[in-house]
């Protein structure tokens, strides 16, 4: 997106708002930590059209931070075919949940990226 960003939290929120108000995601690109991210984007009402986008988006990013680097790739290779989970037990939707029963998105879209990692090392 021709940005540089620290953390996978600063580059999804920012594209959240990136197109809808763009102050906030300027606010949201220069924060100090993932944490002041997250103040910034609650405070802020996404764009409708964001809920729709959002797992797309995310896989995006994480596609990108494999693509970028070399340890994530090896870590992620090494996990083999086992199952990834994002251990998260207050997001339910990214995460596990509490209850270890949540959606785990984040750990989908890992393992897809995984899968098309080992798909090039086989061709």
């Amino acid at each position: 997106w021709g940005h540089t960003f620290p953390t996978v939290e600063h580059a999804y929120q920012w594209k959240k708002f990136s197109d809808a108000d763009l102050d906030v995601a300027n606010q949201i690109r220069n924060a100090n930590s993932p944490e002041a991210v997250k103040r910034i984007s609650e405070k802020n009402k996404a764009p409708d059209e964001w809920h729709q986008a959002k797992v797309a988006v995310m896989e995006e990013i994480l596609r990108a931070k494999a693509a970028q680097h070399e340890d994530v790739r090896e870590v992620l290779q090494k996990t083999g075919s086992k199952r990834i989970v994002e251990n998260s037990p207050g997001d339910s939707f990214w995460g596990c949940g509490s209850d270890g029963k949540g959606e785990n998105h984040v750990g989908h879209i890992w393992m897809r990226v995984r899968d098309g990692l080992t798909g090039k090392l086989k061709n």
